[in-house]
């Protein structure tokens, strides 16, 4: 028998040990083919090592296992499927896929694992997932609910659970640390233990290791944090110095860039609190509190609000440039665009409004709300404005108040004045004036210790009047240089001008005075119509009314002498008029109504020879009395009707002339016709014909005396 190594069918010359060949290789016949042993199912009974590489072809389906080619695996125990063509996953790509039936994975529990290089770069579980080279290092992980993609992701994590890096090296040295998510390249590198951070942009918290509850989102945000806990860093570089401060947030390029280990600060803004070093600030827009370094608990909100604050503690700016040139001014609060701009060194200011104490530098304790209240001020310390504009001017005026808009507006150095109302004290450079109302001492310059309340009070002209006291609508609304007035009342004093030392209190009461000076007019229009009288008491409504230029009057009651123009005169009661509007050093006490006329003591009537002159006899005595002619009478105005005894002024006034007395002050007719005598003057011409009358007696006597004399020597001569 002829042996032969090799087995050749169809074929004579066989080039392997078994070869087997198609009946034509072109255009083969349908049983050109190998069949291999067919089974329905795999037997009941493993093969053995002996049977190592037996290949069957499975007919139906049999459990998880599809009809195809299977070789046995005794390494394994399994029968291993060789993929058909039209199944496998083909390094050039496959067609005809079936989204619904197709996939790339396992069908059994176990979890899928990828590498290159021999290097694990993926898995696929049902508590983890990974994907790149050496992210989640399967041989020590532990951890679960772990997501990883990116080369060297979560590579030396163990038991940290709930992690979710994505990047080149991110969570690369996470351990324990849990319910971390980087997002980036080398985000969270570092981290070993800390947990609940979350980390967006290349090396985001990249130096952190044990800090907890970190947000970091932007390149480097948060670079070189390792144990600070519980900040926010939104950014290009925000946050980028942290190392162990602890709930802070930034939000910005830069923003708290500087920042090491301080605590609780907030900084949104690009390069907001760039160089800060310190704890609980607040900084809201580019910019605020770009400088501070170790200034502390500061709030800034706006473009450059607090920019140069380096030292300065307890400031607050909010808007646009607030306070930006603060240094080491503390505790100032500055609300408003430009609000506080220039202030430096100025402490525990307040501004209000846009501009608000914009020029400020070193002064104290200045309050401006408003817009552009002590919008020019400097060194002036102390001042409150409130109202737009209010304080406007004012550089180094100090102990200044303040109220409506433009209030104060052009004070520059004046001091300690006080001014509420619009255009209140609106000129003023003086000190020490105090205005309430609508421009109320509006235009005041000069002039100090003025107190004034009222709308357009004390407002007129070029004012440089002082120590002046005016109340009311339009009260001493012109005057410029007169000084120690005091009005109260509506329209009161309207008119003066340089009148000074006066008192005024009721409507119009010396509405027209102007020069006129050290009159007291109390009452509504009392003094009306004084210009220039001076030295005047009125009391009483209209009290010295058509009075213009006349002085030393006293007027009390009401309309009492309004219609005298003369000096000197006394009226006192209700409408107290003296006889001639025009004479002067006269006295009236009642009106025509008056009924009764009383006093505990007799009257003292003035006669010191002193104030006499032209002293002559009295021309009026016993011939004069046999002409007047007395009467009892009832008084128009009495309505008891009580009978009144004296003499008829026209007949008396006929007697006197009669008896070349015309010119005499017994009679006076005042200027509407009416008579009065002057009773007192009788008796001296009563007295004088007393004499005249004792003279006649006496002459009589004598005469009676001889003639008895004689008739008694006549009876005697008759006796004998």
């Amino acid at each position: 028998m002829n042996c032969f190594s090799q087995v050749g069918i169809n074929t004579t010359s066989p080039e392997a040990q078994l070869d087997v060949r198609s009946s034509n290789q072109a255009t083969p016949s349908n049983i050109d083919g190998l069949l291999i042993p067919k089974v329905d199912d795999f037997p009941v009974a493993n093969p053995t090592a002996a049977q190592q590489g037996m290949l069957v072809y499975l007919t139906t389906t049999s459990g998880t296992n599809e009809p195809g080619f299977y070789y046995w695996d005794d390494a394994t125990t399994t029968w291993i499927p060789i993929s058909k063509d039209t199944k496998a996953w083909s390094v050039n790509g496959n067609a005809g896929t079936n989204p619904a039936t197709h996939f790339f994975g396992t069908s059994d529990d176990v979890d899928v694992v990828f590498k290159r290089n021999n290097l694990q770069s993926g898995l696929i579980s049902n508590a983890t997932t990974s994907f790149g080279v050496n992210s989640l290092n399967n041989a020590i992980n532990t951890g679960t609910f772990n997501s990883g993609f990116g080369v060297g992701t979560l590579f030396n994590n163990t038991s940290g659970f709930r992690n979710s890096a994505f990047g080149f090296w991110s969570l690369l040295n996470n351990t324990t640390g849990y319910a971390n998510t980087a997002f980036g390249v080398n985000t969270l590198r570092e981290n070993t233990i800390g947990y609940g951070n979350s980390s967006f942009g290349q090396e985001a918290l990249n130096s952190n290791t044990t800090g907890n509850y970190n947000t970091a989102q932007g390149f480097q945000s948060l670079y070189l944090n390792t144990t600070g806990s519980q900040n926010v860093a939104v950014g290009l570089l925000t946050m980028y110095s942290n190392v162990s401060g602890t709930n802070n947030v930034a939000a910005g390029t830069l923003a708290l860039f500087t920042n090491p280990n301080s605590n609780s600060n907030v900084a949104i803004g690009n390069r907001s609190q760039y160089f800060s070093t310190v704890a609980n600030q607040t900084s809201v827009g580019s910019y605020s509190l770009y400088s501070n370094t170790t200034g502390i608990e500061n709030s800034a909100l706006g473009y450059e609000a607090l920019y140069a604050n380096t030292i300065g503690n307890y400031n607050t700016a909010m808007g646009q440039v607030a306070l930006r040139s603060n240094v080491s001014g503390n505790e100032n609060t500055a609300i408003g665009s430009y609000a506080l701009n220039l202030n430096s060194a100025g402490n525990y200011n307040t501004a209000l409004g846009t501009s608000s104490l914009r020029t400020n530098t070193t002064a104290n304790y200045n309050s401006g709300l408003g817009w552009r209240s002590l919008w020019v001020n400097t060194t002036g310390f102390n001042n409150t404005a409130i109202g737009a504009s209010s304080l406007y001017s004012n550089t180094t005026g100090s102990a200044n108040v303040s109220v409506g808009v433009n209030s104060l507006y052009n004070n520059l150095i004046g001091n300690n004045n006080t001014g509420i109302g619009t255009n209140a004290l609106g000129n003023t450079n003086a000190s020490y004036n105090v205005a309430v109302g609508d421009a109320a001492l509006y235009s005041n310059t000069l002039g100090i210790g003025n107190t004034v309340i009222g709308t357009f009070a004390m407002s007129a002209g070029t004012n440089t009047a002082n120590n002046n006291v005016i109340v009311g609508y339009l009260s001493a609304q012109n005057n410029s240089t007169g000084y120690n007035n005091t009005a109260v009342g509506t329209i009161a004093m309207r008119s003066n001008t340089s009148g000074h030392s006066n008192a005024s209190l009721g409507m119009n009461s010396l509405y027209n005075n102007t020069t006129g000076f050290s009159n007291t007019a109390t009452g509504a229009q009392a003094l009306y119509s004084n210009v220039n009288g001076d030295n005047n008491v009125a009391t009483g409504l209209s009290a010295l009314y058509n009075n213009v230029s006349g002085s030393y009057n006293v007027a009390v009651g009401t309309q009492a002498l309004s219609i005298a123009l003369g000096i000197n005169n006394i009226g006192i009661g209700y409408d107290a008029q003296v006889p001639f509007s025009s004479s002067h050093n006269q006295v009236r006490i009642g009106n025509t109504f008056i009924g009764y006329a009383g006093i505990q003591v007799g009257w003292s009537i003035t006669s010191d020879k002193r104030w006499k002159n032209s002293i002559q006899p009295s021309n009026l005595g016993l011939d004069f009395i046999k002409k007047i002619h007395p009467v009892c009478y009832h008084r128009n105005n009495d309505e008891s009707k009580k009978t009144e005894y004296g003499f008829i002024a026209q007949e008396l006034e006929e007697a006197l002339n009669n008896s070349n007395a015309a010119n005499n002050g017994i009679i006076t007719k005042d200027d509407n016709g009416m008579y009065s005598v002057r009773y007192n003057d009788l008796i001296s011409i009563s007295v004088k014909a007393i004499q005249e009358q004792q003279e006649i007696i006496e002459s009589q006597n004598a005469k009676i005396l001889s003639l008895e004399e004689r008739l008694k020597m006549l009876e005697e001569k008759l006796s004998k």
